[in-house]
C-alpha cells in the first residue's frame, strides 16, 4: 500500500511513488475512494526521467505536480467525471492516441482550470469541462462548486464541537475557522512550497514512521490538511505519529489543529482572538501583521463578534 492512501499499491506506479507532492497523491487516492469500486485501477507515470514534457512540466517539479496515468474498469467518460469533480486537479487533459488511452492531472498554480486533448501531438484546449465532454461526444460531467461542502456541515458540527469543548475553544470560532480554511471538506490539502523551503528542506528529521521514506516524511511536514488545514509539521510538533492523510479525517484534523489553537491562547490571549488567530493562521512571527486579514474573514462567519478568549 502506497503510504497514507487507502488504495494504491505500489505496482499501480511506474516510477518515483515518493517524488510525488502528497497533495497529488490525495488527489488521486481520492478519485479511486470516488468510484466505489474495487476493481477501479490506476496505473500511474510519473515520467520523472521521461523526455518529451515541456520545460517546467510538473513532471518534473520536486515534488511532481503532474502525473500521467490510465484507468481500468470505467469508461473514458466516467473517467473524465471522476477527475472533474476531484477539485484539487487544475489541469486535466486526455490523450486517445497513446496505446492505452489515458490521462494528465495536475496540481499546478493556474488562474483557472484548464482541459484539452491530444491528438496526433496536436493540443486542443477547452474553456470548460463541459466543452471537452460536448468536443468528444461524452454525457456533461458535473464540475465541482466552491459551496458543494457545505452540506457537510451538518454532519461535521458535531464532532467540531465535541474536539472544541475537549481543548475548551469556543464552538462557534472553531467552527467559523473551518469554514474559512476549507469549507467543511475534510480532505482539503494544499503543499506549501516556501514552508518546505524555510523549515523542512535540508533539515534533519526527528521522526520518521515506519515504512516511510524520508523525502515522503518532509513533503507532508510541509503540507497542510484537513478540516482545520494545520501543517504536517505542526501536527507532528503536537504528538500526531500517523500518516498525514489521517489529518483529513475530522477528528483527529481537528484534534491537533485544536490543540495548537490552545497553545496559541495560552501564549497570546491577553491580546485577544485577532491575534490568536493570526498566529494560527501566519504562525506566531506573523500574529502582529495587521495586512493579513485572516481575522477578519473569521470574525465574519462568527456573525462580527469576538467571543470571551478567557471562557
Amino acid at each position: 500500500m502506497y503510504p497514507g492512501a487507502k488504495h494504491f499499491t505500489r505496482d499501480e506506479w511506474c516510477q518515483d511513488p515518493d517524488r510525488v507532492s502528497p497533495v497529488l497523491v490525495a488527489a488521486l487516492d481520492a478519485v479511486r475512494d470516488a468510484t466505489g469500486d474495487p476493481g477501479t485501477r490506476i496505473h500511474i507515470n510519473v515520467a520523472w526521467d521521461t523526455s518529451g514534457h515541456v520545460p517546467g512540466s510538473g513532471h518534473y517539479a520536486d515534488p511532481a505536480t503532474a502525473v500521467d496515468f490510465f484507468f481500468r474498469g470505467l469508461t473514458y467518460a466516467e473517467q473524465f467525471a471522476y477527475l472533474v469533480a476531484e477539485s484539487r486537479f487544475t489541469g486535466i487533459g486526455f490523450y486517445p492516441d497513446w496505446r492505452t488511452p489515458g490521462w494528465h492531472g495536475d496540481i499546478k498554480d493556474r488562474p483557472q482550470r484548464t482541459f484539452w486533448v491530444r491528438r496526433r501531438g496536436i493540443y486542443t484546449y477547452f474553456h470548460s469541462a463541459e466543452a471537452l465532454a460536448a468536443a468528444m461526444d461524452w454525457p456533461q460531467p458535473i464540475a465541482p462548486h466552491v459551496n458543494d461542502n457545505e452540506p457537510n456541515r451538518a454532519t461535521l458540527l458535531p464532532v467540531v464541537a465535541t474536539v472544541a469543548g475537549r481543548h475548551d475553544l469556543p464552538v462557534d470560532l472553531v467552527a467559523a475557522m473551518v469554514r474559512q480554511e476549507s469549507t467543511f471538506n475534510r480532505f482539503t490539502n494544499r503543499f506549501e512550497k516556501d514552508f518546505y523551503k524555510t523549515y523542512i528542506e535540508g533539515k534533519s528529521l526527528d521522526f520518521l514512521p515506519r515504512g516511510s521514506l524520508e523525502i515522503t516524511e518532509s513533503l507532508g511536514r510541509a503540507t497542510s490538511w484537513g478540516l482545520l488545514q494545520v501543517m504536517g509539521a505542526t501536527a507532528r510538533q503536537y504528538g500526531f505519529r500517523g500518516w498525514f492523510p489521517e489529518l483529513c479525517e475530522a477528528a483527529v484534523g481537528l484534534e491537533f489543529g485544536c490543540r495548537y489553537l490552545a497553545d496559541l491562547r495560552r501564549q497570546y490571549g491577553s491580546e485577544g482572538w485577532p491575534v490568536v488567530v493570526r498566529a494560527y493562521n501566519a504562525g506566531p512571527g506573523g500574529r502582529h501583521n495587521e495586512a493579513n486579514h485572516y481575522p477578519h474573514d473569521v470574525l465574519e462567519k462568527i456573525g462580527g463578534r469576538w467571543p470571551d478568549v478567557h471562557a
